[in-house]
């Protein structure tokens, strides 16, 4: 029976786009920031030009001028998803009238928990150590 997803071939990721820089090419980045900046992900962005995922953030770890342009673009995209949300708001959406109270006014509208602790807590040096508490603290439920 043949596996479902069976590894790649370097050939075949060659032939789909997967870190190869000549298919990296000054149109397919410009392209790659058109589509992150108006809101698609990484992942879509990059599959939309015929690239992966991968090979958008290998070329941003190494090429410096392409790194702060995604920056740019994910800006972008992220103003365009709060341009969304307000609209849902001023539409009368619950869910991204919160969404936007919270970002904007967290003081006032974030979840606020509090989380406190009396007592000790003893954290054994080894996982040696810990083994004999757990089995003291057993031993000694058993006995009771």
């Amino acid at each position: 029976m043949p596996l479902k997803n069976p590894a790649r071939t370097p050939k075949e990721k060659a032939n789909r786009g997967d870190c190869v820089p000549g298919k990296l090419t000054a149109e397919v980045r410009a392209d790659f920031l058109r589509y992150y900046a108006s809101g698609f992900s990484a992942y879509v962005a990059a599959r939309k030009v015929g690239v992966t995922r991968t090979a958008i953030f290998e070329l941003r770890r190494r090429d410096a001028e392409f790194a702060k342009k995604y920056e740019a673009a994910r800006e972008a995209s992220l103003d365009a998803m709060e341009d969304n949300m307000q609209d849902m708001a001023n539409n009368g959406n619950l869910t991204a009238m919160f969404g936007i109270l919270r970002a904007f006014r967290p003081g006032r509208w974030r979840e606020n928990v509090k989380v406190e602790h009396s007592g000790t807590v003893d954290i054994p040096a080894s996982f040696a150590q810990a083994m004999e508490q757990m089995q003291s603290a057993a031993g000694k439920a058993q006995a009771h």
